[in-house]
């Protein structure tokens, strides 16, 4: 009889044949295959990512399975996963990253035992180009305590990113929670849609996931953020809505709070910070007004209360020194 399963790990796939065997092998340890399933989901790769990744579910029919199905974007592929996801809790591993094998060992047998809605810890950047690895670590918890989520979110003063978080999977089931599809810059629409759901938090200190940093194909590479860039504003007007239904929800709450500071420190002057690295000055001010009005239309006091003085400059006369900032944003960069 098969043991049930502690943790769904989604493995999304596009075009990864080549890190397979860097991926895969280090989900796998006869400690916990059993109380794992692993949810490769190829979406639509037209390299050899199916055929290797089916004989890794030959080897191990207990512990993977795989999906495969026409190309729907990394969103498709979350959806796909908590569709399918029997184990009581659920995180994404992506087909170009890796995990620790022994801190997943320990984060099953945590897991096993705990009862919280979500689970954070640490995860790593690899930068594949200068080989630095560094600790994205989630500041002011105290290892193993369940609390409250506002209290965990409140005390680290930001969200807990996609490779840091780990999901009670019924709370993404019974709460529809639905990622879009065929779109970049997701992982946001992933930490973000689950929130008004979630009462319970745990830290735990030691970091699983191993994140690959670096290449040019990245969607957060600026010449890809200015290509994609209407996909990035569609998730910021999700997340806006988010925030307004938190508002409604939750109005003195610290998650509300964290959501808005998320919003005016980062998603709404990254927006702004693409429109001014566009090469065609015209279009991107026209871009920018037409996202501003959006902004404000949909909540007011999130462009009010900007701190960025690049923003500022901009929201007047007109982005009269759109010119201006553009040059200077495109020496300093679009972060």
């Amino acid at each position: 009889m098969q043991s049930k399963k502690i943790l769904t790990i989604t493995v999304p796939s596009y075009h990864t044949e080549r890190y397979i065997d860097e991926c895969l092998p280090t989900l796998l340890n006869e400690s916990i295959n059993d109380k794992i399933e692993v949810i490769m989901v190829n979406d639509g790769s037209t390299d050899g990512t199916l055929e290797k990744a089916r004989s890794y579910e030959k080897k191990f029919p207990n512990t993977i399975r795989v999906v495969d199905k026409q190309n729907g974007g990394h969103g498709s592929t979350i959806n796909k996963g908590i569709e399918l996801a029997k184990g009581k809790y659920f995180r994404v591993v992506d087909g170009d990253d890796w995990v620790n094998t022994q801190q997943l060992i320990s984060l099953v047998n945590h897991l096993e035992s705990l009862e919280a809605d979500i689970v954070v810890s640490p995860y790593e950047d690899h930068n594949m180009d200068s080989g630095e690895v560094k600790k994205q670590d989630y500041a002011n918890a105290e290892h193993g305590k369940i609390v409250s989520y506002d209290d965990l979110v409140g005390k680290a003063n930001r969200l807990p990113m996609m490779h840091a978080t780990t999901f009670k999977t019924n709370i993404l089931k019974e709460n529809n929670i639905i990622i879009d599809e065929k779109m970049f810059y997701v992982d946001m629409e992933y930490i973000t849609f689950p929130i008004p759901y979630l009462a319970t938090a745990v830290y735990l200190n030691y970091p699983v996931y191993c994140y690959r940093m670096g290449t040019a194909e990245q969607s957060v590479n600026p010449a890809n953020f200015v290509k994609n860039r209407e996909m990035h504003r569609k998730v910021t007007y999700r997340l806006v809505e988010v925030y307004n239904a938190l508002k409604i929800s939750h109005p003195n709450a610290e998650r509300t709070r964290i959501l808005r500071r998320q919003l005016v420190h980062y998603e709404l002057p990254l927006d702004t910070n693409i429109c001014l690295y566009m090469d065609d000055l015209v279009s991107g001010k026209k871009e920018f007004l037409s996202y501003r009005m959006n902004i404000i239309k949909l909540a007011p006091e999130l462009w009010q209360n900007i701190p960025s003085k690049k923003v500022k400059l901009l929201s007047f006369a007109n982005a009269f020194f759109f010119r201006l900032l553009s040059s200077y944003t495109k020496k300093k960069g679009i972060r």
